[in-house]
């Protein structure tokens, strides 16, 4: 519970009534005596109150444009269409060109000598806050493998976990030890990290929220794009990870969750990096969105066209993943597997399969073509790999919410970009309080 928002929300209202609110609410997560508690909201209150006294002048600063179109609305994080509108638009305010947000890749990388440092940072899964260990566990393993398959090998992770006021404190031990058996696996250490309070004294509950960035190094970093014309699409045994741990806690089949503690990734990506580097053109997981959002990054990032077969896509799912999104009636299509899909030479498919066989079951799902877009082939029938607004939904709430577009996306759409050009004008005025008004940095005789 967000009692700082709580306020914000209510400031029409009188004094009284709101500090008689905040106290109906503490009582429902702490021990406090009426005193205390009449004590904290009162504060809460006035240091609210305060928080907005600013002046109109200085609104420009302490105020952000408003869109009206909120983060669940536009599919935020949901893995679709929406949430991909939402990340592409990091561009406008970066300002940075030869950023990777362009591409679409997996993880991004500085150049430094002959060498590349590759850096991926990954959320934790949100419905795993009660499940701390497989939220650190999958999380650090979703930033390594996105390093490894830009060719790189983990070097260390950085960590920043929150957690709410209530929460246990073993909570956070629990997260880190799943941390630290990838970290461990990966002969990486984990580097650097913050471990704070969500909202420190503001947001009382148990929720935990965390991220894990990786650091690799590599040779060579290998883009989604590059791909051509006849190239064979392999993909490595999917038993997933957050999401399929998700859809096996929230759905009834507790034992699936096992299928997804492996570190096959390592051994694979190992196996291609160390063997045969230079032979592919194209390696990513299957995450964000499943194959669906997979393909159609891929292909908005090369202008070529990919190609796969529905039955080869279906056997390359661990059995009892496949079981269980079947009797739930999920298409896999549309969920993060974790697979590896890597995009080579014909010439070099069969030497790659028999060095991957020892370690996981790899087919060939699909090939490269000119023709623009994704497409899949179903019943002898070749048919559009269409995004959705949102990622297949695999719990009963995320069926109730589905997936489809609202009718209102282009409006909400036009909102945010209206929102962003507002928000540019602050950019230049605090680039003039930088920099001055000749654009340049100042420059001193040390």
């Amino acid at each position: 519970m967000d009692l700082e928002e709580y306020v914000i929300k209510n400031l029409n209202k009188s004094r009284e009534e709101i500090v008689l609110n905040l106290i109906k609410i503490i009582k429902n997560y702490k021990n406090w005596d009426e005193e205390f508690s009449k004590k904290f909201a009162e504060n809460l209150y006035e240091e609210v109150k305060m928080s907005k006294s600013y002046s109109k002048d200085l609104s420009w600063l302490f105020e952000y444009p408003k869109s009206n179109v909120k983060a669940g609305e536009i599919g935020l994080g949901s893995r679709g269409e929406g949430d991909f509108f939402v990340h592409n638009l990091y561009k406008e305010i970066i300002d940075y060109k030869g950023t990777s947000v362009e591409t679409f890749e997996d993880a991004g990388y500085v150049k430094l000598n002959d060498k590349f440092l590759v850096f991926a940072i990954d959320g934790m899964h949100s419905r795993l806050s009660e499940f701390p260990f497989l939220a650190g566990f999958h999380a650090t393993r979703a930033a390594a493998r996105d390093v490894m398959v830009k060719g790189a090998t983990p070097m260390g992770f950085l960590v920043d976990v929150r957690l709410g006021d209530d929460a246990d404190v073993l909570k956070l031990y629990d997260f880190m030890l799943g941390i630290s058996v990838v970290s461990n696996y990966c002969n990486s250490k984990i580097l650097a990290g913050s471990t704070l309070r969500i909202g420190g004294d503001m947001v009382f509950g148990s929720r935990i929220v965390g991220t894990v960035a990786c650091i690799g190094i590599g040779e060579r970093f290998i883009p989604r794009f590059n791909i051509n014309k006849g190239d064979v699409i392999l993909l490595t045994k999917g038993s997933g990870g957050g999401t399929i741990s998700t859809i096996a806690i929230y759905n009834g089949y507790h034992e699936v969750v096992l299928e997804t503690i492996n570190m096959e990734f390592y051994d694979i990506c190992k196996i291609l990096i160390e063997r045969h580097y230079n032979k592919i053109h194209s390696m990513t997981d299957v995450t964000n969105g499943g194959i669906r959002k997979d393909a159609d990054e891929i292909v908005k990032s090369s202008g070529k066209g990919l190609v796969f077969y529905y039955e080869e896509l279906r056997k390359s799912i661990n059995k009892k993943v496949l079981r269980m999104l079947e009797d739930l009636n999920i298409d896999f299509l549309g969920i993060s597997l974790d697979s590896i899909m890597i995009i080579v030479p014909e010439n070099f498919v069969d030497e790659i399969k028999r060095d991957l066989n020892n370690v996981t079951e790899i087919y060939e799902v699909g090939y490269v073509d000119e023709n623009k877009g994704a497409r899949i082939i179903v019943d002898n029938e070749e048919r559009d790999l269409i995004v959705k607004f949102r990622e297949e939904p695999y719990t009963k709430v995320k069926k109730v919410i589905g997936d489809k577009t609202p009718e209102n996306f282009e409006e909400m759409k036009r909102k945010i970009l209206d929102a962003i050009e507002e928000l540019m004008k602050k950019r230049k005025k605090i680039e003039n309080i930088l920099y001055g008004n000749n654009g340049k940095k100042k420059m001193y005789d040390l």
